[in-house]
């Protein structure tokens, strides 16, 4: 049977990590209003497991964050550490409105890159293009997005071809690589829940059908998929 890494592998016993979560906590007490402790502090809290201490932070965060790139970067980030992908989805492209410059458009590019929120970093290197075609860093941005999508491509296939072999657990590791490499995606989060449902384990099946459908909203097999994961919650 397949085992899911994905969430596991944020996760640490490293004291250190865990001082850290404190001296965010009293450096917080003292700077109250400094938006990136209170997102330090979710990050932190996400690799000990303490993400119920860090509601209030992300509640802080966007109520405070004004209308500029840094604070909507901070936003975005905030979403994103508590698996709040739509939400940081929406945060991040609306941060390419206050990217007044080229070197905001880039260094809003970067921290979208690295955080694999590639559809957006190409709208925001297309921007810097518009200004400077020969901008080489845009370029370069551009032609490593296309690189990674091309190989989570390649992996995705390969997840098909042994889904359709038989080989489950063969069809979510690959899917976790097209991941890695790029983003998620409807049909990775689908392929993966048909590959736990064909081992016969529902909790994992429940976990990407109901993925799939944050993802795509408005999929054609909505009603379906959503009495599958009624039908697996029995069975759990």
């Amino acid at each position: 049977m397949a085992k899911d890494t994905a969430d596991s592998r944020d996760y640490t016993t490293n004291k250190d990590v865990y001082l850290a979560y404190d001296y965010v906590n009293e450096a917080i007490q003292r700077t109250p209003n400094d938006l990136k402790l209170h997102l330090a502090k979710i990050k932190l809290g996400k690799l000990t497991h303490q993400m119920e201490l860090t509601e209030e932070n992300l509640n802080y965060i966007v109520q405070a964050a004004s209308d500029s790139l840094m604070d909507t970067v901070i936003k975005g980030e905030a979403y994103l550490s508590l698996g709040r992908e739509k939400d940081a989805v929406y945060t991040f492209e609306n941060a390419i409105n206050f990217a007044n410059s080229i070197d905001d458009e880039l260094y809003l590019s970067e921290i979208l890159v690295q955080h694999k929120q590639f559809r957006t970093a190409r709208k925001a290197l297309q921007k810097v293009l518009m200004s400077e075609p020969d901008n080489r860093i845009a370029l370069n941005g551009i032609h490593y997005i296309d690189l990674c999508e091309m190989k989570s491509n390649e992996f995705f296939e390969i997840a098909l071809r042994q889904y359709k072999e038989g080989n489950y657990a063969s069809t979510i590791e690959y899917c976790n690589r097209a991941i890695d490499f790029y983003h998620n995606a409807p049909s990775i989060a689908k392929l993966k829940a048909q590959a736990y449902e064909a081992e016969k384990n529902y909790e994992g099946a429940v976990k990407y059908y109901t993925q799939y459908l944050a993802l795509a909203p408005n999929a054609s097999d909505k009603a379906a998929v959503e009495q599958r994961i009624a039908v697996f919650r029995q069975r759990m």
